[in-house]
């Protein structure tokens, strides 16, 4: 009797047990029922406000789950550590990347850069106002298979042209708009090819065109175009007028006489039909130009002598800041905002040069990472990488 208890004792605790597993949810084996309880989604990674705007990405749910999604971000926002320094707009790769940008004449700026990552004969052509908002966007398109390099964007306020190269013939063109984005104010046009660099000015409806054979030619079959100078009428069906320069027009500017052209550290001017108003003069003082702005009637050079900074107003002795400064592989810069001031930078330092006597005295806020490449407004900008603009105050270095 005792042993037939014991053995309905260890039954009845079995059973037990086998019930207990039911209710929690665990099966005695394959096939037993199991309660399931399902998970609820109330939050998806990461918020579309923090990826720059029209960029598509993939958020993922508290339960595992993905959704396309596609980014909002289109601020401006503080970088850290530098309240006075805001980072513009921050273009993805899938929007624009190697960007060029100019000031579009009313505080904002007018970028250019190729598409894509996938869509390598496509650019990009847009203008931002001085809040960051983009006012619109439009697309360049060139043949399948080639690839769209940016070079410059250059706008006066009521034109905008861009200057882009396509691979694989290395062909150099230029295109024109409205400042409302409208294309085919001047259809596309081949300036030459195998370029080593070109510049565009724009002098009220006409269109003055630099371009520089390269020193060592590009292999074969890719063609190579001799250095030029190109005035055209942007208003008008004539023909522009050109000529061979004596020297290679590496820099261009344009004052109220006429054309202003540097190369191979020489100076000459042309008038605005293309006669030699000064011929080539040396400019010993500089072993390198790196630079070159007019501001009205006076033009600033800005270069090297022995890996030393070189300063000078073109005509003015009186005007020449040798005092030695070293500036190593920093790029030298001038700049003019819309009063007339003259500003220098090199590499990521900036200063406002005392245009009576050459002094400067430059800052270096460590939140800008390039060098700025113009001024608009009441702000330096500058292209850091290939895909991020960024601003900082003149105020800061005045």
């Amino acid at each position: 009797m005792k042993k037939q208890i014991n053995w309905l004792a260890k039954v009845f605790t079995l059973m037990l047990l086998v019930f207990s597993m039911l209710l929690a949810g665990c099966g005695g084996g394959g096939g037993s029922a199991q309660s399931v309880v399902a998970c609820v989604e109330n939050s998806w990674s990461p918020d579309p406000a923090t990826v720059p705007i029209g960029q598509n990405f993939t958020q993922t749910s508290n339960c595992g789950d993905t959704r396309g999604a596609i980014g909002t971000l289109d601020t401006w926002i503080n970088r850290g550590g530098a309240p006075e320094t805001v980072l513009f707009k921050s273009y993805s790769s899938s929007v624009m990347r190697d960007i060029a940008a100019s000031s579009d004449g009313n505080g904002g700026l007018i970028a250019f850069g190729r598409s894509s990552a996938n869509v390598n004969n496509k650019g990009v052509v847009t203008q931002l106002n001085s809040a960051g908002q983009e006012i619109w966007r439009v697309q360049i398109d060139s043949p399948l298979g080639n690839t769209l390099i940016p070079h410059t964007v250059t706008t006066d306020g009521n034109r905008i042209i861009v200057l882009y190269e396509r691979l694989p013939l290395h062909d150099w063109n230029i295109y024109a708009y409205d400042i409302n984005g409208n294309g085919g104010y001047i259809s596309e046009t081949n300036i030459g090819y195998g370029l080593s660099s070109a510049k565009v000015v724009i002098d009220g409806t006409n269109l003055l065109i630099s371009r520089v054979q390269p020193s060592v030619p590009l292999p074969a079959p890719i063609p190579f175009s001799s250095s030029m100078l190109y005035y055209a009428s942007m208003i008008s069906s004539d023909a522009p007028i050109s000529v061979a320069p004596a020297i290679s027009p590496e820099f261009v500017t344009m004052d109220a006489v006429g054309i202003n052209v540097f190369g191979q550290g020489q100076y000459m001017k042309y008038g605005r039909d293309l006669s030699v108003l000064q011929a080539p003069q040396p400019l010993p003082q500089f072993d390198d130009i790196q630079s070159v702005v007019t501001i009205a009637d006076k033009t600033y050079v800005a270069g090297t002598l022995s890996g030393a900074l070189v300063l000078s107003e073109l005509g003015n002795p009186a005007f020449r800041n040798t005092k030695g400064l070293a500036i190593g592989a920093d790029k030298v810069t001038l700049h003019t905002d819309s009063i007339g001031n003259l500003y220098i930078s090199i590499g990521n330092r900036f200063g406002l040069v005392n245009k009576a006597t050459g002094d400067f005295v430059t800052i270096n806020p460590a939140a800008i990472s390039a060098m700025p490449s113009f001024i608009s407004g009441a702000n330096f900008f500058s292209v850091s990488g290939t895909s991020t603009i960024e601003s900082l105050p003149l105020s800061r270095v005045q």
